[in-house]
């Protein structure tokens, strides 16, 4: 009777840990998406100005490996 027990709580923790996983996949493939959006919208608005935004991406992806690399250390 207490190993059904224990089983049963681990099981649900199993299952808790699983919803999790499957709530941050659905997050992270919605930010993705906007993502993707907002750097399509990007271009399509300003063509002309290609050049200041991929400096700007540029400079904000190297700026955010950076500061993971900071937050590692």
């Amino acid at each position: 009777m207490e190993e059904e027990d224990e089983d049963k709580i681990l099981l649900r923790r199993e299952y808790k840990k699983h919803i999790q996983n499957i709530k941050k996949s659905r997050t992270r493939e919605k930010h993705f998406k906007y993502k993707n959006i907002g750097y399509t919208e990007a271009l399509e608005n300003y063509e002309d100005d290609i050049k200041y935004f991929s400096i700007l991406f540029g400079y904000l992806e190297r700026k955010q490996d950076n500061e993971t690399n900071l937050n590692e250390t």
